[in-house]
């Protein structure tokens, strides 16, 4: 990740800047990994980015309160240490690819015919390839990494699945962080499959072209939120999340009003077999 990058996002996880940029790389960044909208206000961060970008940032080896310190008068020996330079940990963005794989038991739908892919198998694809090649009619959007590589363990079949949609991971710093201007370019329905807190809920309703959730059984959800509710986790993504999920679609209006009832956080990975 660029050392530019690193010194702006930290400064924003630190405060020491109050707003994200409004054009520019760091912009890009933001909003190829779905972390930043645009409001009357202006540019503003989705519900939720603070803690998504801290995350971010200590998995490439940057200390956002460390790296929020470094000035233009710093070498590169000091910015090394806090992780903020070009190359960290030998990992470069990967800019303009996206992450995909076809649902289970059925084949990658391309220009040039089906292409079966093994269980579990999925495919990095550069963004134009992608938007000139695969032919699926709707995308099943995926929050976690974990539940989009395991798809095969999930507890329950999804309804969407009968419209074989394309699957896209939703992101992360090394692979598919182009997961948002494909969604924006590619133009068709988006069902979302996130974690039933409200940050997943946020970032469900700001998708575009974002028509329905995934979910599981609702008596399967009620039993999570029944054996670990997660009420601290609910109450911190609320501080962010409220103005959102106030105003939700039609689509999302029944799982926000649960979530908000309940004040429970669920990982979406609860509904995989272990």
């Amino acid at each position: 990740m660029d050392g530019m990058i690193v010194k702006t996002l930290s400064d924003l996880v630190t405060g020491a800047r109050r707003r994200p940029p409004s054009k520019g790389r760091v912009y890009d960044w933001l909003l190829d990994m779905a972390l930043v909208m645009q409001t009357p206000k202006g540019t503003e961060l989705v519900p939720g980015a603070m803690n998504e970008i801290a995350v971010i940032l200590r998995n490439e080896g940057a200390e956002p309160y460390l790296a929020s310190t470094i000035t233009s008068r710093d070498d590169r020996s000091v910015t090394r240490r806090y992780g903020a330079y070009e190359k960290i940990g030998g990992h470069v963005m990967a800019k303009d690819r996206i992450l995909v794989r076809s649902i289970p038991g059925r084949p990658l739908r391309t220009s040039r015919g089906d292409v079966p892919l093994p269980p579990r198998c999925s495919i990095d694809m550069d963004i134009r390839d992608a938007l000139d090649g695969l032919r699926h009619t709707c995308i099943m959007l995926v929050e976690n990494r974990l539940c989009f590589d395991e798809l095969e363990g999930l507890m329950f079949i999804p309804a969407v699945y009968d419209l074989e949609p394309l699957v896209l991971f939703k992101g992360s710093p090394h692979v598919s962080s182009a997961h948002g201007r494909y969604i924006r370019e590619a133009a068709i329905d988006v069902h979302v499959f996130g974690d039933q807190d409200p940050a997943g809920l946020s970032m469900a309703i700001t998708t575009p072209y974002a028509v329905s959730l995934v979910e599981p059984p609702l008596d399967m959800i009620l039993a999570e939120i029944e054996r670990a509710p997660n009420h601290e986790l609910h109450l911190k993504q609320m501080a962010t999340a409220e103005g959102i999920l106030s105003h939700p679609p039609a689509w999302a209006a029944e799982s926000v009003r649960r979530i908000v009832r309940t004040t429970s956080a669920i990982p979406q990975e609860s509904f995989i077999r272990t």
